[in-house]
C-alpha cells in the first residue's frame, strides 16, 4: 500500500495487522530512493537537521541518488533543496516539519523485528 507523504514523495508499506506495518520503500517520482527502514531514517534525519538549523550553506548533503543543499529564496527564506535526477524540489521548514511528522507516524507503527 502506498501512503502519500508530500507531493511526489510516498512510502510503500505492508500491513501485518491493523496496528503494525512494515516499511518497504521510500519513493520519489515513482522511483525507489530508500528500500529499508534504516535508509528512511537517514532521509528523515536530513529534514530534522534542517528544521533544527544544523545544516550549513556551504555544504552539499548527498543521500544515495539525492543531493540536498540549503539556499535562500527570493523572499530571503531559507529553503532545503533536493536535487533528484535533475528535478529540484524546495522545502520550507513548515513543509519539512510535515514530512517529518508523517514519516515519524508511520515509523512509530513499524515492527522492527520484520524490517
Amino acid at each position: 500500500m502506498m501512503i502519500e507523504i508530500f507531493k511526489n514523495i510516498e512510502i510503500e508499506v505492508r500491513y501485518i495487522n491493523k496496528t503494525t506495518v512494515i516499511v518497504e520503500n521510500l519513493i520519489i517520482d515513482n522511483k525507489v530512493i530508500a528500500n529499508s527502514w534504516l535508509e528512511i531514517i537517514n532521509f528523515l534525519e536530513l529534514f530534522q537537521s534542517y528544521i533544527k538549523n544544523h545544516l550549513s550553506f556551504n555544504i552539499t548533503y548527498p543521500f544515495d541518488k539525492l543531493v540536498f543543499k540549503l539556499h535562500k529564496s527570493k523572499r530571503d527564506e531559507i529553503l532545503l533543496s533536493m536535487n533528484f535526477e535533475g528535478n529540484i524540489y524546495a522545502f520550507s521548514k513548515l513543509n519539512a516539519s510535515k514530512i517529518v511528522h508523517k514519516i515519524n507516524r508511520i515509523l512509530a507503527r513499524c515492527d522492527l523485528l520484520y524490517q
